[in-house]
């Protein structure tokens, strides 16, 4: 039962840090003001959560969802539940980094679990050598970036936007618009991930199916020598 309180609030958090990202507004429910009261008497049980994002430059939304997340329920250094790690801004080329700064947070012997707010690279192995090293920690990501039924073997909670219906409900809608051309721009970096180029691929044959022309357009890699990070 104990077990279940604490991920019903580790869930609470996880949807709090992504509605906060997203801009999320809503006067809370009387459901919502009661889990609330749950989560609040939680809250004074001995155990922290780690919260890994990108920096301000990367993802300004993940980091800000960390912070307020972090202002809600307290940083772990300072009596509170939450520690929070920012990952390299240069992710795919300090991919040793990114993982050790993960797997660390298993060290704490109070983490009972983990939120990642962007599975960049290196979230599969860091979360298979945290499932070694500590079972018990509750793993958590978002908009995974790796295979998603791989990292889907070693996380509990993966959650993505559902790119296979964007990729034709975004051509649908500007075609309903009156578009009757469709550019999609990307890099080769994204375009290795498998959502991405499902998506992709959706695109380009439901433009085609439309009677609208598809353009395929390179931008530079945010990460590159030539990118700009944000």
């Amino acid at each position: 039962m104990k077990m279940k309180k604490i991920l019903f609030g580790l869930l609470t958090i996880f949807i709090l840090m992504f509605a906060v990202a997203c801009g999320k507004k809503e006067a809370p429910t009387e459901d919502a003001n009661a889990q609330q009261q749950g989560v609040t008497s939680e809250a004074t049980q001995d155990y922290h959560i780690g919260i890994v994002t990108t920096s301000v430059s990367q993802s300004e939304d993940n980091f800000r969802g960390a912070e307020a997340v972090a202002k809600k329920y307290g940083l772990s250094n300072e009596g509170g539940k939450i520690t929070i790690v920012t990952i390299p801004d240069n992710f795919m080329q300090e991919q040793e980094t990114t993982i050790s700064q993960m797997v660390s947070l298993a060290d704490d012997p109070k983490m009972k679990a983990i939120v990642v707010a962007e599975g960049v690279p290196g979230t599969y192995p860091a979360f298979k050598a945290i499932r070694e090293k500590r079972p018990d920690i509750l793993l958590f990501v978002n908009n995974n970036h790796e295979d998603p039924v791989q990292v889907s073997t070693v996380a509990d909670v993966v959650m993505n936007s559902d790119s296979i219906a964007r990729g034709y409900l975004i051509v649908k809608t500007a075609h309903d618009l009156g578009a009757t051309k469709f550019m999609h721009i990307s890099f080769p970096r994204h375009l290795s991930y498998e959502t991405i180029s499902r998506r992709r691929a959706i695109m380009e044959q439901t433009a085609k199916d439309l009677g609208m022309e598809y353009i395929e357009m390179s931008a530079p890699d945010p990460l590159s020598d030539v990118g700009v990070p944000g």
